[in-house]
């Protein structure tokens, strides 16, 4: 069947507030869907129902024929086993892949060299939240809904997330603000608005174009007025200057980061070659050999911490400049 997940009448309310009434919605096969819309609108209550996660109080949810869903939202991440380390908790999802393979991709969500063996528990959010996803990522489901994945997510993570997503080859539901992020990766948007769902079957560009011919529409029916022309040109022109002053604000710091981000990369192949080379048998069997040897390791080991230190300074200052524009 061609149907991932099917809602007839679903009705979900808060005490007497309605968020979902009467609604109908499915989810076909290849359909890559962003969720827009205010907040408290009903996103992620919709989101949740579908997945699977959230009950309802009418109506009928059908899930097709070998739809597998993964679900990810904050509070997944915050659920995962406190107890296991992150290599422990992503091996069991992916028993056809190998060590290498899992610590390439968690290396892909900055956790290098022994981070892998941190314990869950000592994590931040931030951090879980990238477990999480690299979680999601290696399940065999064919269907994801992710809510606000990017919230946490340095510029990094979240070119490999959406990477990842553009990849994907099943079905996707996405919540999220982050226009930039959503852009390349949705085949369709869904505006939910007072619990009401418009479908709109075209990525972000399509969508924002149909909103603005829509709101041009209503205003005047046509006739726009000359003083709304000129308020809309002038509010392009700050949205224009404003988007100038962000590139000018966070353009030295983004090339920073990659610059950072291209010597990590190198750094820690650096290390787990020399981590290597210090168990053959030729190096610990000629101690001189072997005390240059671990020097070198040494020495790149502390120049990956200073290097990893000086790129999460940077990322956390061009977060702290981004917010300034948003």
């Amino acid at each position: 069947g061609k149907i991932n997940v099917e809602l007839k009448n679903i009705t979900k309310s808060y005490a007497d507030n309605k968020v979902l009434n009467d609604l109908d919605f499915s989810v076909n096969r290849g359909d890559k869907i962003a969720f827009v819309g205010p907040n408290g609108a009903g996103k992620t209550t919709l989101s949740k129902v579908i997945a699977g996660v959230l009950s309802f109080e009418s109506g009928e949810r059908i899930v097709g024929h070998n739809t597998l869903i993964s679900y990810y939202a904050q509070d997944v991440a915050d659920n995962l086993n406190p107890e296991l380390d992150i290599i422990e908790t992503i091996e069991g999802i992916a028993e056809e892949k190998t060590i290498g393979q899992l610590r390439s991709l968690l290396g892909s969500f900055l956790f290098t060299g022994d981070d892998v063996f941190k314990k869950i528990g000592v994590l931040s959010g931030g951090e879980k939240s990238r477990v999480a996803l690299a979680k999601i990522l290696l399940t065999k489901s064919n269907f994801i809904i992710l809510d606000e994945p990017t919230n946490h997510l340095d510029v990094s993570s979240k070119k490999v997330l959406q990477r990842a997503l553009i990849d994907f080859k099943g079905s996707l539901i996405l919540v999220s603000h982050d226009i930039d992020f959503l852009e390349p990766v949705v085949n369709k948007v869904v505006e939910i608005r007072k619990g009401r769902v418009k479908s709109f079957e075209g990525g972000i560009e399509y969508y924002m174009r149909k909103r603005e011919e829509s709101a041009e529409t209503d205003q005047s029916n046509g006739q726009l007025k000359v003083n709304e022309q000129t308020a809309r040109k002038n509010q392009k022109r700050i949205e224009a200057e404003q988007r100038q002053k962000k590139y000018t604000a966070t353009k030295d710091l983004i090339k920073k980061i990659e610059y950072l981000e291209k010597k990590i990369s190198e750094l820690e192949e650096t290390v787990n070659k020399l981590e290597k080379e210090l168990t053959l048998p030729e190096t610990y069997s000629n101690p001189e050999a072997a005390r240059e040897k671990n020097l070198e390791f040494q020495n790149s080991k502390a120049e990956l911490e200073r290097v990893m230190a000086e790129w999460e300074e940077a990322s956390i200052e061009l977060a702290r400049i981004e917010r300034q524009f948003t």
